[in-house]
């Protein structure tokens, strides 16, 4: 698929959040020629010094979004701005994702989109590994919402290589010419209700990613959700993959989707969705049983970290939704001390009472703790520490001790990253303190 890069000279364009998203879109514009003009929620204190040195080149505005933006030809948003806060709800022109924006300068290259609610870093990761190990491509960039910014390598890609991108649904709401040869959803459950508003807007995000498909592009859907089943009702161009069903089958797959695979891909789904891509371009299927055997999982994702005193304990930070938690809760034999909470985003977590059965003792903590611990019947300790201590106490042996928050960290910590080391580090200390190993 090809975007249509140049034109630039002159336009203005307004870059608003200055993360890496930000960053990486008004460089590009700047070097064609872009009159780049940067709005930023947060003061200028907040940034790194290099970040703040790169925010200097250009015309800018800091702790707030004026109606200065209402001046540009165009907006581009950073994931984690929402189009329907004022000024922006205001403005008349285009406003696009900054995946958009990257795909604009984009050759005529072959392009994969990942999307879903839960899996998407790992089938990018698994995607991106099929690509470069095959051959099939003369490079293979994986990009988007892992690793760096579309428009941070878009320059650098030429015609034979193959870009995979991990997408959310706050970039996909604000695509318009954007085509992937092949898109994969993986699951559609709740998340981001406080950013979308409703389940139904979160979806109608999450399928925006098929809407320019033509007859050769490839639609990898795993049907085994209902949700999935329902959606495509509306018809879709494209030659359908159907996860779960002949040819997609667990039977089917026997041969290549073996339980050795799945105790590091950690979903049938996941790995299936890599078959059908490299059927769908050519890929041995030999090729495919490497890359799925050879695969050893992402950090801070049902994360083995260790056994001490018996206990597994397991990071599983990354779960930032109740889907998330529920999926984890099943994967594991063991009886569970589970660790919930953080920030929310407007999901309700009564669904995990079926899977509370599962679970000798809950922990709720942080911003949403003592809201979920009403819903599902958890002990409420507020600190995140405080919340790790108690959990460990309260473990035995043979015992799992699973973080799972089903929360955003964002009350405590930078990101799922953050929180997930510093679950590490506590319970190392713990470890110490008891003198166990």
């Amino acid at each position: 698929m090809t975007g249509v890069g140049g034109g630039w000279r002159g336009r203005r364009v307004g870059v608003v959040g200055w993360g890496v998203s930000g960053r990486a879109a008004a460089a590009l514009l700047a070097r064609h020629g872009a009159e780049v003009f940067v709005s930023e929620s947060r003061p200028v204190e907040s940034f790194p010094s290099n970040a703040r040195e790169e925010l200097f080149r250009y015309e800018s505005e800091t702790g707030g979004h004026s109606r200065r933006l209402l001046e540009n030809d165009l907006l581009v948003l950073s994931p984690g701005i929402d189009p329907r806060i004022e000024p922006l709800s205001d403005f008349s022109g285009p406003i696009w994702s900054e995946p958009e924006l990257g795909f604009r300068f984009l050759p005529n290259c072959r392009i994969v989109g990942v999307t879903g609610t839960n899996g998407k870093t790992t089938v990018t990761s698994l995607m991106g590994d099929l690509f470069a190990s095959s051959g099939g491509a003369d490079r293979v960039f994986v990009a988007g919402n892992i690793g760096e910014p579309l428009c941070a390598v878009a320059e650098e890609i030429s015609a034979e290589d193959t870009v995979v991108l991990e997408l959310s649904s706050f970039q996909l709401e604000l695509i318009d010419s954007f085509r992937a040869d092949a898109g994969v959803l993986l699951n559609l459950a709740a998340d981001h209700l406080d950013r979308h508003g409703s389940l139904e807007a979160y979806h109608a995000a999450k399928w925006r990613l098929f809407e320019r498909m033509e007859e050769e592009d490839a639609a990898i859907l795993a049907v085994t959700d209902e949700k999935i089943r329902r959606g495509m009702e509306r018809g879709m161009r494209g030659k359908i993959y159907r996860i779960g069903e002949e040819p997609y089958s667990p039977a089917a797959l026997r041969g290549i989707v073996t339980p050795a695979v799945l105790r590091e891909v950690k979903a049938f789904e996941n790995a299936a969705c890599v078959v059908a891509a490299a059927d769908h371009f050519g890929i041995p299927r030999g090729a495919v049983l490497e890359v799925l055997s050879n695969f050893r999982g992402l950090p801070h994702r049902r994360e083995v970290v260790g056994t001490f005193r018996g206990i597994t304990v397991v990071d599983d930070s990354k779960a930032t939704n109740v889907d998330a938690v529920r999926n984890a809760i099943v994967c594991f034999r063991e009886p569970i001390v589970l660790i919930v909470g953080g920030s929310g985003k407007g999901e309700s977590f009564t669904p995990l009472r079926e899977r509370r059965d599962r679970c000798r003792a809950v922990v709720a903590y942080g911003e949403e703790g003592r809201r979920i611990a009403e819903e599902i019947g958890a002990e409420w300790v507020g600190p995140f520490e405080e919340a790790v201590r108690r959990a460990w106490s309260l473990a035995e042996k043979g015992d799992l001790l699973l973080l799972s928050p089903g929360c955003a960290s964002f009350d405590q910590f930078s990101g799922y990253a953050e929180r997930g080391r510093r679950f590490v580090e506590i319970v190392r200390g713990l470890v110490r303190e008891g003198n166990v190993s």
